[in-house]
């Protein structure tokens, strides 16, 4: 199949430990975007809690990446918080700087069937909806996540993937996490 592309949701696992979850069969994943704003289904909440996450299994090695941030709602002043980085692909905060999820990507698994494997490394206290996207197939021979720091300037910036990895034909950006995916 030249992309093949999977979207649902899932229920984050409450307790600690890695969860399998199923995708098409023969569907050989290259890449997963996790979102989640921190609600158990649709609808507004009171707070605003927004993450999102981009992971990749290149060679048998997992590379992920995460932007994170809280809103206090109604507070007397600003309460917010949040954060980046490559140690987990979601992390989901319950309260300005209160950790209350930290997922990691174990693998992607193609064939029959095809998966995608997480480790509810701190799991959330009660559940969350996780909404996912799956990116894979024969026109896509590589993806990567990786993190950088922005020098704070408007110049343009020349970002290496990595060494050996071409020209990108597709770059997602969040914050200062970036999925890039191509030949």
């Amino acid at each position: 199949m030249p992309l093949n592309v999977s979207v649902g949701s899932i229920s984050a696992a409450t307790s600690t430990g890695s969860v399998t979850y199923s995708l098409p069969n023969d569907f050989d994943p290259k890449a997963l975007i996790l979102r989640t704003v921190r609600a158990t289904a649709a609808g507004a909440t009171v707070d605003v809690s927004y993450a999102q996450g981009f992971g990749t299994y290149r060679g048998g090695v997992v590379r992920q990446g995460y932007v994170k941030l809280f809103g206090r709602d109604g507070a007397a002043s600003s309460s917010i918080s949040g954060g980046c980085n490559s140690t987990a692909i979601l992390r989901v905060d319950s309260d300005v700087s209160v950790l209350d999820a930290e997922i990691d990507l174990v693998s992607l698994n193609d064939g029959s069937p095809a998966s995608f494997v997480l480790n509810y490394v701190d799991a959330p206290a009660a559940a969350i909806k996780i909404l996912y996207i799956a990116l894979g197939g024969s026109d896509i021979s590589d993806a990567n996540v990786f993190t950088y720091t922005d020098d704070g300037t408007t110049n343009p910036k020349d970002i290496t993937v990595v060494a050996g990895f071409g020209q990108p034909d597709l770059v997602l950006v969040q914050s200062r996490a970036l999925l890039a995916a191509g030949d």
